[in-house]
């Protein structure tokens, strides 16, 4: 995802990697997503969140300033 489109990543301000909770079940690796996107933009953190189970949500609304 990462390698296909980069731009989109080296621009983004926040990025989020959601169905985490499907990882079991897929053939792929979050871990090397996240080394990707780390190459890609530097400093700055990808969430791996699932909205179903709740995971990662609070960081990632931190990250993005909402007030809920």
């Amino acid at each position: 995802m990462v390698r296909k489109h980069p731009l989109i990543f080296s621009v983004a301000d926040v990025a989020a990697l959601n169905k985490i909770d499907l990882v079991p079940y897929l053939d792929v690796d979050p871990q090397r997503i996240a080394e990707d996107y780390q190459k890609i933009a530097k400093n700055k953190n990808l969430h791996l969140i699932s909205v179903k189970t709740g995971v990662g949500i609070p960081n990632l609304v931190r990250d993005l300033e909402i007030d809920l």
